[in-house]
């Protein structure tokens, strides 16, 4: 995307040429190595020098949510989460001068690698109801997690920017060396940075450290002059509360049970406000049907005895009264004036 686009950022005609023929040249050459086996990706470059050279490589870690193994991008030292966008059944791209079949598209954005990091250092604590854990060097903590990864994608997980683990940890400084032990106070805390990061990059006018669930206790006698000002009152807290939930849902997603339900506690907020509200009936629905829109199919096939009865009868009166009117004249007939001589 960068080799695209840099023509245009200098403003020349002749690099944008060459940066789009660069471009098919390239393209071309992965439909001749992989046929239609390729998908254009789009990945958050923070380099502040265009023309350096870029170094990506995919890595396999289990998400810190699920445990399920995903792949990662590692690209200049950062790490990238890769998701596949939904497309319509018809799409395709242009390359320079190459038109690619396969529309799909894949984003890779940043994301902190403290996240990745904390199931291994759980694992490398190895905590027990009788002892806090064990103090390991970094290395000792990433090669204990050989059996889920690779041991190079463990290590390029070390030494990425942004892998602080005194942010997350207790240290303990032996011979110049430093040990880290994982602390609950820790990531609690920084989790709750991270929901404020998120809140106040969506709502700045919000303060999330200083926000409590609280609740609206309405008087036993109220004036309707009370009843509006205490709606008013729970829409409020109501509004604050969903503005919350935006930044803990989203933290959680990248934690796992434990982690997501301690996090909710401090928020004095409940796992159940995590799931998606259930859908409710609505009047169009087949159990609000009335007699002016017609029975349930389910009525009818389940009418019997007395009812099937009543509704034989009913029908055979009907038929009745049908039968006995035939070769009958119309009350109005009596009314029309006589015919002239």
């Amino acid at each position: 995307l960068r080799e695209m686009t840099y023509g245009k950022e200098n403003g020349g005609k002749d690099d944008d040429h060459e940066a789009a023929a660069l471009s098919a040249r390239k393209a071309q050459k992965l439909q001749n190595e992989h046929g239609e086996k390729w998908s254009m990706m789009l990945v958050q470059d923070d380099r502040k020098d265009s023309k350096e050279a870029a170094r990506f490589s995919f890595l396999r870690f289990p998400h810190p949510r699920h445990g399920k193994s995903v792949t990662f991008l590692h690209a200049n030292k950062t790490v990238l989460e890769v998701r596949r966008a939904a497309r319509p059944d018809f799409a395709s791209w242009f390359v320079g001068d190459y038109c690619q079949q396969n529309g799909d598209i894949v984003f890779a954005t940043k994301i902190d690698p403290l996240f990745l990091a904390i199931p291994i250092l759980e694992k490398a604590r190895n905590k027990t109801s009788e002892h806090a854990g064990r103090f390991c060097d970094k290395e000792q903590i990433f090669s204990s997690w050989m059996d889920q990864s690779p041991i190079v994608d463990c290590m390029a997980l070390a030494a990425c920017d942004g892998m602080d683990l005194q942010v997350v940890c207790d240290v303990q400084d032996v011979g110049g060396d430093p040990f880290y032990r994982l602390s609950d106070d820790k990531v609690i805390r920084w989790a709750r940075c991270k929901v404020s990061a998120v809140v106040a990059h969506k709502h700045p006018d919000f303060d999330a450290n200083a926000w409590k669930d609280r609740s609206v206790t309405p008087a036993k006698v109220e004036s309707v002059e009370d009843k509006i000002k205490n709606l008013a009152q729970q829409d409020a807290v109501r509004c604050e509360r969903d503005k919350m939930m935006l930044g803990v849902s989203l933290v959680c997603d990248y934690l796992s049970d434990f982690w997501a339900a301690a996090l909710l506690e401090t928020y004095n907020l409940k796992p159940q406000h995590l799931e998606p509200p259930k859908a409710s009936t609505t009047p169009g629905d087949e159990q609000y049907k009335t007699h002016t829109t017609g029975s349930r199919p389910r009525e009818d096939a389940d009418a019997s005895g007395p009812a099937k009865k009543a509704k034989v009868a009913t029908q055979c009166k009907a038929d009745k009264i049908g039968a006995s009117t035939k070769g009958l004249q119309n009350l109005s007939s009596f009314f029309k004036p006589k015919p002239k001589a």
